[in-house]
C-alpha cells in the first residue's frame, strides 16, 4: 500500500491530524496495534481550546448530544485537583466539555473511514525502513511517518528516541506526582 502520511496511532492526536490531512487533501493511513477500539477514556472532557478547534472544523456539534453537564470550572491534572476557572478567557466554551475520550475516538475514527482513510486496526509496527525517499512500515511505503502511539510509543523505541521522564502514575501508592518529577520538561 501507498500513502504520502503514516499516522501510527489511533488516539485523539493521530485521529485529528488524519483528519487534518484529509482536509488539506493529503492521503493518509492510520495504524493502531490495538484490534478494537477502547470503551475506556483516559480523558472525561475537553478543554476550550480543544472545543474551539473542533467547532473550527464543525466536528464539536455532533459531539454535543450527549455531552454530560459539568461544573462550572475545575477538573484535574494527573489527579490533582485543579480549580480552572476559564470563564475570564474570550471563549464560547468557558468550562470543560463533557465528552469521553473513548467517544471522541470513535467519533473521528467513523469520520475518517467514512471519508475513505484506511484505519488498521490490529497493526502492531515492529520495524521501520527509512530512505531518501520516505519510510516503510510492514507492507505500507509513505513518504513520511508521524508518531501519535502515546508514552510508550514504539515508534520511539525503535528510532532510538530517549524519554527524559518518568511514566505518570496513578495509584495511591506512588509517590506524590510533583515529588518524583523530572527537572526538566519537553513538550
Amino acid at each position: 500500500m501507498r500513502t504520502e502520511v503514516i499516522v501510527v496511532g489511533a488516539g485523539p492526536t493521530g485521529l485529528m491530524l488524519a483528519a487534518e490531512l484529509t482536509l488539506a487533501g493529503v492521503p493518509v493511513v492510520v495504524l493502531e496495534k490495538e484490534r478494537t477500539r477502547s470503551t475506556q477514556s483516559r480523558a472525561g472532557g475537553l478543554q476550550p481550546r480543544t472545543a474551539e478547534v473542533l467547532e473550527s472544523r464543525g466536528l464539536l456539534d455532533p459531539l454535543l448530544d450527549r455531552a454530560l453537564p459539568r461544573g462550572e470550572f475545575g477538573g484535574h491534572f494527573a489527579g490533582l485537583p485543579v480549580e480552572l476557572d476559564c470563564r475570564p478567557w474570550r471563549t464560547r466554551f468557558p468550562h470543560p466539555v463533557s465528552v469521553p475520550q473513548a467517544r471522541l475516538e470513535g467519533f473521528l475514527e467513523e469520520r475518517l473511514v467514512a471519508q475513505g482513510v484506511t484505519v488498521l486496526r490490529g497493526y502492531e509496527v515492529s520495524a521501520i525502513e527509512q530512505d531518501t525517499e520516505g519510510v516503510t512500515v510492514g507492507d505500507i511505503r509513505g513518504s513520511y511517518l508521524v508518531a501519535c502511539d502515546g508514552g510508550h510509543s514504539a515508534v520511539r523505541k525503535l528510532l532510538g528516541v530517549p524519554f527524559p521522564g518518568a511514566a505518570g502514575r496513578m495509584r495511591a501508592t506512588d509517590p506524590h506526582p510533583l515529588e518524583s518529577a523530572p527537572t526538566h520538561w519537553f513538550g
